[in-house]
């Protein structure tokens, strides 16, 4: 089997040259070229990955950057990993500085990391508190919810492999069940350590906050699952930097919930609404607002698979996989994910259907059956995927009001 997936590992930059190749001979004939990034799904850039437009190849820098000449517009391009098995085609694009998502869980070797120790006065009976690493620089932080009684917590910070340190702020922000009730903020700078660093916050917090309420009301619908989340959206930190300041979900139809109506750093309110139907479709949309407000979540209608049927056997890369378009108006995302051995495709294209053609080659073939399973997400609001891959213009930019996804179905190549 270790041959087989080799192969088919190999087989993966053939196809992305075969099928760009044959895609550059039908466009029209216009000359230039394409300086874009690759960036991860946390906006990271991704170096020494691949990218491909028609014949040319080239690889990514330690920025994420490429350069590709002569390129006929419009054009595809693939990117690929061979470290994980993963290729990304987008489909039918002009954008000639493109902002190129890979998408699919990263490897930990496209990121520096550190860990910082959190000390705090311990969180009284009846309070919780929120801590948080936020930066105005691309970085990644989970944030940790602190109960009565905890007077010690773990932050995990990530960023970009190019950039030695990263400097930022951890963030504490306490409240009890009736209001908010104190923040404080330190700043710190961190790099690359097996040590952790140390941040220790003292009984005198630096602001005492003010408590405002917002109200939602979300889809009367009965769902699997429901819920909401509010986050403050920091304006000058990075998109990553946003915190939770209240969640709830069951059969919820009117709630409010509490939120700080004032904090040092300006910010604005992000309300997410989701939902998930019992066939595994779901969506999760965004409004953004301001303390005080009233917001109306949305119903959101996922696309949903319609060829070929679930199980389907004998697929190749002439099988349509089609869909319908859910609603809005945005761009799919397509996914494909093999089990054994494990590979991954996604296709991005504002079409309502898609082909694999990996699946026709002979060196596929020769592997005998595989099983995959795929599915669609539906990012709004675009209008062509050259919207979609349009650098963004602020650095808390979320450009889109909704991810729709569908149900999974599975298929096999069928070739025994």
């Amino acid at each position: 089997m270790k041959c087989i997936q080799n192969l088919i590992i190999f087989s993966l930059l053939l196809f992305a040259l075969t099928s760009c190749s044959y895609a550059a001979d039908r466009q029209k004939e216009i000359s230039n070229y394409v300086s874009g990034k690759v960036i991860d799904e946390k906006n990271f850039p991704l170096p020494f990955v691949k990218v491909i437009i028609g014949s040319s190849e080239i690889q990514t820098d330690n920025n994420g950057k490429f350069k590709i000449t002569d390129v006929k517009f419009p054009y595809d391009v693939v990117i690929v990993d061979r470290a994980t098995a993963r290729a990304v085609i987008y489909k039918n694009l002009n954008e000639d500085s493109p902002d190129l998502i890979f998408f699919g869980k990263q490897s930990s070797r496209y990121s520096n990391s550190a860990v910082i120790n959190v000390n705090f006065p311990e969180i009284s009976q009846g309070s919780s508190a929120i801590i948080k690493f936020i930066s105005s620089d691309v970085s990644y932080c989970r944030d940790i919810e602190l109960s009565s009684g905890e007077k010690t917590k773990t932050l995990l910070v990530e960023w970009p492999l190019n950039k030695k340190n990263i400097t930022g702020n951890i963030i504490f922000l306490q409240k009890n069940s009736t209001k908010f009730e104190q923040y404080s903020d330190k700043p710190i700078t961190i790099f690359q350590s097996a040590n952790p660093f140390k941040i220790t916050f003292s009984g005198n917090m630096n602001y005492n906050t003010r408590s405002s309420d917002i109200t939602i009301y979300l889809p009367f619908q009965d769902f699997k699952t429901k819920g909401y989340s509010v986050y403050a959206d920091f304006l000058s930190y990075d998109r990553n930097s946003d915190i939770l300041l209240a969640k709830q979900e069951g059969n919820i139809q009117k709630t409010k919930s509490i939120i700080p109506s004032i904090l040092p750093i300006s910010y604005r309110l992000k309300v997410s609404g989701f939902a998930d139907y019992n066939d595994g479709s779901g969506f999760v949309n965004y409004t953004y607002t301001q303390p005080g407000a009233t917001i109306n979540l949305i119903t959101e209608n996922p696309p949903e698979l319609k060829t070929p049927s679930d199980k389907f056997l004998g697929t190749t890369g002439n099988t349509e996989f089609s869909f319908t378009s859910g609603s809005g108006t945005g761009v799919y995302v397509v996914h494909y994910h093999s089990f054994y051995p494990e590979m991954e495709f996604y296709i991005v294209t504002a079409e309502k259907k898609s082909f694999l053609s990996y699946l026709s080659r002979e060196e596929f073939k020769r592997a005998s059956s595989i099983e995959f399973k795929w599915s669609v997400k539906k990012y709004l609001t675009y209008f062509s995927t050259d919207d979609f891959v349009k650098p963004k213009e602020f650095k808390n930019d979320v450009s889109y009001k909704a991810i729709l996804y569908s149900s999974e179905r599975t298929f096999k190549t069928g070739y025994f």
